[in-house]
């Protein structure tokens, strides 16, 4: 009569060993799982820390607009700026968006003069050529002035006196403010919006957010399928090998822990390569974008380590979930069953 042969459940150490020297064995299939999951956790991470770098360069990102949208209104009405001249008078010392709009405009134009008696431009260093008297300027093809109305009233009356019949392009005055018996011709480059545009702008954020949720739902759920197919199939490559353990005395308690303890090296292992990888590849190519300075100035590392951390718990989380199932299958199998497979 044959010895049944007694049941051995093996310690937790032992049991990590045998995965680990498992893995090590199928290292091909091994890679494949892990890649899944790194793929998974990779997307995650590099779309939350692009959110997150957008969130601190947001200011950033209104400057540059405001500068790209007062640059093509000039544009737009004195066509290439390449080989004109622009005078420039500032009633009030330029904002970070003002000062780099001219900049801007002295890079495009063939010169922007400059009159020497103005305070508002003394604390900071603008590019231009200047002229010796505030009526040089008159020379120009048109004039931008930084500051509104008031602030400017003195040189606009300047130029009223003058006939002067270029455009005036100022950047804090609206549309709303001109009136048809002005003897100047302004041209506003006011960066405020209106309630269509700021709608539009709204819904544009809305349809970001939606997106970004829905690209994430999406990685999120090709990480799962391929997480159980590459379990699965994990399991159903080793039906002999399962049916020999069991044979051998293996309880199934035993078999569902190394199938559990192999997902949780895969799940660690892979998560954390995603998350750094995800997290690098946002950053360089923000880094690109915005400069390193600026993205370190903006960019907050203590958040951005609590989303990394998320990131690895949710693909650890997951690879484990996904595990459920396979590890439940091999621990029921038959030994005579296993053993008749031919995978």
């Amino acid at each position: 009569m044959s010895r049944v042969p007694e049941q051995i459940d093996l310690p937790l150490r032992v049991a990590a060993t045998i995965v680990v020297q498992g893995l090590r064995i199928r290292l091909g299939r091994s890679l494949v799982t892990i890649s899944g999951v790194l793929l998974g956790i990779a997307m995650l991470t590099a779309t939350a820390t692009g959110y997150l770098v957008k969130d601190g360069v947001r200011e950033e990102d209104q400057i540059r607009g405001d500068v790209r949208r007062m640059t093509n209104f000039l544009t737009s009405e004195l066509g290439t700026l390449e080989g004109k001249s622009l005078a420039l008078f500032a009633g009030d010392e330029p904002t970070e968006a003002e000062t780099r709009l001219l900049a801007e405009l002295a890079r495009q134009t063939q010169r922007l003069l400059t009159a020497p008696d103005q305070p508002a431009l003394e604390s900071k260093p603008l590019p231009g050529e200047r002229v010796p008297k505030a009526a040089g300027l008159l020379e120009a093809d048109a004039c931008v002035v930084i500051g509104s109305r008031a602030e400017t009233a003195a040189f606009l009356s300047q130029l009223q006196e003058a006939h002067y019949g270029r455009p005036v392009a100022m950047t804090r005055l609206t549309s709303e403010e001109t009136t048809p018996d002005d003897t100047l011709y302004f041209l506003p480059l006011s960066t405020e919006l209106s309630e269509q545009e700021l709608a539009a702008q709204a819904a544009e954020k809305r349809t970001a957010r939606y997106r970004v949720g829905w690209v994430l739902g999406i990685a999120l759920l090709v990480t799962l399928m391929g997480i159980t197919n590459a379990m699965l199939m994990s399991v159903t490559e080793r039906f002999r090998e399962i049916g020999t353990m069991k044979c051998l005395g293996a309880t199934s308690r035993l078999v569902r822990r190394i199938f559990l303890i192999e997902s949780l090296i895969v799940g660690v292992s892979g998560a954390l390569a995603g998350a750094l990888l995800g997290a690098l590849f946002s950053l360089a190519f923000y880094c690109i974008v915005y400069g390193p300075a600026l993205l370190v100035g903006s960019l907050d590392l203590g958040v951005l380590a609590l989303w990394l951390l998320a990131a690895v718990l949710a693909g650890v989380f997951l690879t484990i979930i996904c595990a459920i199932y396979p590890a439940s299958v091999a621990s029921s199998m038959v030994p005579a069953t296993a053993l008749r497979s031919n995978v």
